[in-house]
């Protein structure tokens, strides 16, 4: 009699859980997304785009017999976020990390950090070159990067890297 009596309280012990946790479970339900919700989303979305800028980037080696190697890149970033871009080609890999800070108006300061490894034509000899620098240029304006320095001798190879900085909003009329 004590052990029916027992494993009825046990059975009703564990039907009152059950009920609790299902009550639990039916008043904390996710919220429906509501319109206010939606428009507060919408609008800061908006803010983002109104501060968005568009990072457009050329990266090229010139030699003695023309354009050896080229590489176009877009990305999109906002004022302080670094934009991280790896371009590769023949004997040649290129880490760039550009950060765009906006300054008064149109104006913008650029901290550029170039890591290059290369090999020199007919060279077996890799060559690693780092550099940062900072450039301040106004919004939309080319900024034209030589990270390794001009040509000195005819047979040099030289790499630049051009560098476009524009509104997200009015990026077409960034070419």
């Amino acid at each position: 009699m004590i052990i029916l009596a027992t494993i009825r309280v046990k059975a009703f012990l564990v039907c009152l859980f059950l009920l609790t946790q299902l009550a639990f479970a039916q008043q904390t339900k996710p919220a429906q997304p509501s319109e206010p919700i939606d428009s507060e989303i919408n609008s800061q979305l908006e803010e983002i785009k109104a501060k968005a800028l568009i990072v457009k980037v050329h990266a090229s080696l010139e030699g003695s017999q023309g354009t050896a190697w080229f590489q176009d890149l877009k990305r999109l970033t906002v004022h302080g976020l670094a934009v991280s871009l790896r371009m590769e080609g023949d004997g040649m890999l290129i880490n760039l990390q550009l950060t765009p800070y906006r300054q008064d108006g149109e104006q913008l300061y650029l901290l550029l950090q170039a890591q290059i490894w290369f090999k020199a034509l007919g060279s077996t000899v890799l060559q690693y070159h780092s550099t940062v620098k900072g450039i301040r240029t106004k919004m939309g304006e080319a900024v034209i990067f030589y990270p390794l320095g001009l040509k000195v001798e005819p047979d040099d190879q030289v790499i630049s890297i051009q560098i476009l900085v524009g509104p997200y909003q009015q990026q077409r009329t960034i070419q």
